[in-house]
């Protein structure tokens, strides 16, 4: 559920309210495959049964005020935002069983009901977490609407709390912490079409599962916004420092993944994102990433990888679509025909730390759209579309290990009014 209130105290000072409450239930029974054997033939497939719960409640309150000052405009803003989010992980697990790696009638194997004799529970915690933040932000545009200068500061507090009921003895850990960060910004309008800016900020965020370590982080980012009639874009520098962050290991043993903190790891790239129309019927969208990764300080249990990428993040990809209008024919109007080319480098191809040599391979896909309108004698538009991604059915893996899709169509018809 979500609702909103706005009310308009003044001509200079509006009041919001925004609050949502959620529930997210994973009740399942199935099969989690793990353990493959020094010969690499077979794999250990171990029936799971999980019966997890979450629950969310967040509210945001903030007082904006908007004032005309004799050498600009200033924006003020104080609010607060608050949360509590509750969760339980309740997992069993059976006896597993051999399986050959490429046997895929394998797949078909049966697993004992739930709940029996079979299985025996291997996890059970509950997560209470409440987060509350106090923030506040000046905005001052001047010189003409040149210039816009903004900074902010937030307090944090956070009180996590970690029940675990699964060893003979219970335990629980919790704790109470504080945290202020800034952020600023400035942008400069060089002239109609083009503009700079700079922003810095730091970040502040608990880990569940680890009361009292919570992940800490800077970023600096730099660009410039360029736009005209035809061509736009935004070339942008940044770097970010991210400390005590939460990363997941699989355990085969325990069929889940296990929590753990990693010390320190850094990104830095460049991006580039720019749009030409190049005649009345041709566009061109393209964008490009370059980013530079690196486990400074791995997670404890893998310390081999220090100095590697992080997982999912190529060093290099880019996107480019070309669309082109066509005339009509018949009564088929806004005719279009596009085609897009994505490249992606390889990476590391999954977040869990114990994959840090895993790397997926680099891959180029060809994708193709087609698109046109008819209009109806109510006034109404039929828009049809169809998509081909793929179209060189390119074998691929992409993040998390997930093999892409082979060439597949997708079609839609829409009714406009």
């Amino acid at each position: 559920t979500y609702t909103e209130l706005i009310w308009n105290i003044s001509e200079n000072w509006t009041l919001r309210n925004g609050s949502s409450y959620s529930e997210t239930y994973y009740d399942a029974l199935r099969r989690v495959g793990a353990g493959l054997n020094a010969a690499g033939t077979h794999i250990t497939a171990t029936p799971v049964y999980n019966d997890n719960k979450n629950s969310a409640t967040n509210t945001q309150t903030d007082l904006t005020g908007q004032f005309k000052l004799p050498f600009g405009k200033l924006t003020a803003v104080l609010g607060q935002i608050y949360s509590e989010n509750d969760s339980r992980a309740i997992q069993w697990n059976a006896p597993g069983s051999p399986f050959a790696v490429l046997d895929r009638s394998a797949r078909t194997y049966d697993i004992p009901a739930f709940p029996s004799s079979s299985y025996n529970r291997t996890q059970y915690q509950l997560n209470e977490g409440k987060n509350e933040r106090y923030y506040a932000m000046l905005q001052l545009t001047t010189l003409n609407d040149r210039l816009t200068v903004l900074g902010g500061v937030g307090r944090s507090h956070v009180e996590p709390k970690v029940t675990n009921l699964q060893p003979a003895v219970p335990t629980v850990s919790g704790s109470s912490s504080w945290n202020t960060s800034p952020q600023m910004g400035a942008s400069f309008r060089i002239r109609k079409d083009l503009t700079a800016y700079a922003m810095y900020g730091e970040s502040f965020s608990p880990n569940g599962n680890f009361p009292g370590q919570p992940e800490e982080g800077q970023s600096w980012e730099a660009g410039l916004k360029f736009g005209s009639e035809r061509p736009s874009g935004t070339p942008a520098w940044f770097d970010t420092t991210r400390e005590s962050i939460e990363v997941q290991a699989f355990d085969p043993i325990l069929a889940r993944n296990v929590p753990s903190i990693a010390g320190k790891q850094t990104a830095t790239g460049v991006e580039l994102d720019l749009y030409a129309k190049l005649t009345a019927q041709t566009e061109v969208i393209f964008s490009y990433a370059h980013l530079d990764t690196e486990n400074v300080i791995p997670d404890i249990r893998f310390a081999a990888a220090a100095g590697t990428r992080l997982g999912d993040a190529p060093t290099d990809q880019f996107k480019v679509w070309v669309k082109q209008t066509l005339p009509d024919i018949g009564a088929l109007r806004n005719l279009w025909a596009g085609i897009g080319v994505i490249y992606v480098g390889d990476m590391v191809a999954d977040h869990d730390a114990a994959r840090f040599q895993l790397v997926a391979p680099s891959y180029t896909r060809v994708d193709l759209g087609l698109g046109a309108e008819h209009k109806l004698s109510g006034g109404q538009k039929l828009v049809f579309k169809v998509n081909v991604e793929n179209l060189f059915d390119e074998d691929y893996v992409e993040k998390q290990i997930t093999r892409g899709w082979p060439r597949r169509f997708k079609a839609s018809v829409g009714l406009k009014f």
